[in-house]
């Protein structure tokens, strides 16, 4: 948006982000497709970060108390995503303790740079991004600490089973 209330945007654009936000706002942490597509409907970091960002992004144009209601649902199930003894995210709900994924620092990125908790600068965060190119270096003989090349997650299959170079570049 040029500004907080959205004035300046075409009225179909401005019309489209009421329809997004208000889909947000009904299906704040509800289970998903996640972006890769490749599991059945979870709870996906993701998905999660990404309903953050565009609910911070679009503040000014949704009712506030509705807003609260659904960053908080979403705080709670990033929470819920938290191993707690390692201190990163797993990737959605139905994944294990290990099971970072790449996607998980992607959404993080969608945050403002400054944006807690769990925006780039979150521990949880930079965690998960460690724990990924841990993996990354156990799985992909090129990905060393010089080149820290990651894939999506540690037994995914997807063109051989290389890193993939848009998780690379985050």
């Amino acid at each position: 948006l040029n500004n907080r209330e959205g004035k300046g945007e075409p009225p179909a654009l401005a019309a489209l982000l009421q329809i997004d936000l208000a889909h947000v706002l009904r299906h704040a942490a509800a289970p998903s497709i996640g972006p890769w597509e490749d599991e059945p409907a979870a709870v996906h970091a993701f998905v999660l970060l990404a309903q953050m960002a565009a609910l911070d992004a679009g503040t000014a144009l949704v009712d506030q108390v509705e807003a609260k209601r659904a960053k908080s649902a979403i705080l709670d199930a990033l929470n819920g995503l938290c191993v707690h003894d390692g201190g990163w995210l797993r990737h959605s709900s139905l994944a294990g303790p290990d099971a970072t994924d790449a996607n998980t620092v992607l959404g993080a990125l969608l945050l403002a740079p400054d944006k807690t908790p769990f925006g780039v600068t979150d521990p949880r965060i930079i965690r998960t991004a460690d724990h990924i190119e841990e993996w990354s270096r156990r799985v992909f003989p090129i990905a060393t600490l010089a080149r820290p090349l990651v894939g999506r997650w540690a037994t995914d299959d997807y063109f051989g089973c290389h890193p993939l170079l848009p998780t690379s570049l985050w």
